[in-house]
């Protein structure tokens, strides 16, 4: 077998599956999945709040291409599927579908004979044609399925639907199904730990990436508030009981107990906290219309 030219039928045969799964991701709006916009107040004041995690931050191409090929077989096997039931009746348009059998002997062949060739060369037309009816047929079918899974919520009961990994779920609200509709800001309280002491941060959610393999990467906090938390051990004596196989004796404990600063805000817009400095979070998601009563 050539192997650039079987590598070249190999992507072009397992490329629909590939559109299928960006068109389905992704789909046509530059918006992505989540979009929204509300008035914060703060303080006094209030400031005009564009939620920056409209766009789903999932990484397609971030996966091992083993996991690619494999997650790109079964919709280019049902691409394949419709369009040839599609394009067999248009081959005085060019468009046919393509034989399978030379398409076998291109890959498992150490060399092509003249007759082999020719009938390559012959059918590259209409390949072509069936080809690019492929493209049409992916692109169609998965920006179908994202809009009817994306409307219906059908992703939140079956995990092998979702658009993107639990992060993107959690941190853009897709999560709360048909209540995201109504949120409008997200509150995050953030636990970090350093060798000294230990912080609490509070804030909005302001943006958040993931990483390359699609875990959380960092979050972007804005409008923060800080506390500082100490760690206070004191000793006390205690007397063993006697129930115990060991003898009577006098025994030293250590308690824990935590005390609290007052909160101290932080001048910064935003605040970007690193996901390995994060020791815990809170995600509260917050709906205006219920927390403010209108006026």
């Amino acid at each position: 077998m050539n192997i650039a030219f079987g590598a070249v039928v190999i992507v072009a045969l397992l490329y629909p599956g590939v559109l299928f799964r960006v068109l389905y991701v992704r789909g046509f709006d530059v918006k992505g999945i989540f979009g929204a916009s509300a008035t914060v107040p703060l303080g006094k004041g209030q400031i005009q709040f564009n939620r920056n995690v409209s766009k789903s931050k999932f990484r397609i191409f971030g996966q091992a291409i083993w996991e690619q090929v494999i997650a790109s077989l079964l919709p280019a096997f049902f691409v394949h599927l419709l369009t040839i039931q599609l394009v067999s009746g248009f081959g005085h348009w060019r468009v046919s579908v393509p034989d399978y059998g030379l398409v076998y002997r291109i890959l498992v062949a150490d060399r092509l004979d003249a007759a082999a060739i020719e009938q390559v060369t012959d059918s590259l037309p209409r390949f072509i044609g069936y080809f690019l009816a492929l493209l049409v047929v992916a692109s169609s079918i998965g920006a179908v399925c994202r809009t009817v899974v994306k409307r219906y919520y059908i992703d939140l009961f079956i995990k092998l639907l979702r658009f993107s990994s639990d992060w993107d779920y959690l941190l853009s609200g897709r999560i709360l199904g048909k209540a995201e509709k109504t949120l409008d800001v997200i509150w995050i309280h953030v636990l970090s730990e350093t060798k000294e002491q230990s912080i609490i941060y509070d804030g909005f959610l302001w943006d958040y990436e993931l990483s390359d393999n699609n875990g959380l990467d960092r979050i972007i906090l804005f409008n923060v508030s800080k506390r500082f938390i100490h760690k206070e051990i004191s000793g006390f004596k205690y007397q063993q009981s006697a129930n115990f196989d060991s003898p009577l004796g006098e025994k030293f404990s250590n308690k824990e107990a935590f005390s609290y600063d007052e909160s101290e805000e932080i001048n910064e817009q935003l605040v970007v906290f690193p996901y390995g400095q994060l020791k815990n979070l809170t995600i509260t998601y917050v709906d205006l219309a219920e927390v403010i009563p209108a006026s």
